[in-house]
């Protein structure tokens, strides 16, 4: 069945995949993880919203940390929203952590990429690179979950991603967090 689900990445119908992640895929994670990272390739706001859910299904920690590097290379505001509610909302501290990360990677895959061609990044030179000036909505996210969650590993997270962005809002919520 996995190889099916890859055999369906170069061409496809993307309702067959979808159907099938739905119906089936996310009781077997090594097929959810072909047909998560088959959907990835496709894009689109279906593809976005099943890697999405996955999220929150995935019992296996390293397909759910896969599924947002998936979400974090297919990028835009659709993305950006369901990192940024797996960062605010998800029960297990490892998963808002690396949502953090995946969400502080946006386009960082794409951009290592095109400087290194051949060589995909590791997650220390994804976590590592400048963020671009994120969305209001980042440094929201970032600023909240820094004041707000309960686990020290994501506030830490958080911090780093603050001081990155640097500017007086990240700043000052940095300052409060010492206080």
């Amino acid at each position: 069945r996995s190889a099916c689900i890859k055999a369906l990445k170069t061409k496809t119908d993307n309702t067959v995949i979808r159907r099938y992640n739905v119906q089936t895929g996310l009781h077997d994670t090594v097929v959810w993880a072909a047909a998560a990272e088959s959907l990835g390739k496709i894009g689109g706001e279906e593809a976005l919203d099943a890697i999405a859910a996955a999220v929150c299904y995935a019992t296996d920690s390293s397909w759910r940390d896969k599924a947002l590097r998936i979400l974090a290379r297919i990028g835009g505001p659709e993305a950006r929203s369901a990192l940024i509610k797996v960062l605010e909302t998800h029960n297990d501290s490892m998963a808002r952590r690396n949502a953090a990360n995946s969400l502080a990677g946006i386009g960082a895959e794409e951009e290592f990429l095109r400087a290194h061609p051949g060589r995909p990044p590791n997650e220390t030179e994804i976590r590592m690179m400048s963020l671009k000036p994120p969305s209001p909505e980042t440094r929201s996210a970032f600023i909240k979950v820094l004041e707000t969650d309960n686990d020290s590993s994501v506030r830490y997270t958080a911090a780093e991603h603050l001081g990155r962005i640097g500017g007086e809002e990240a700043g000052s919520a940095c300052i409060r967090a010492l206080e």
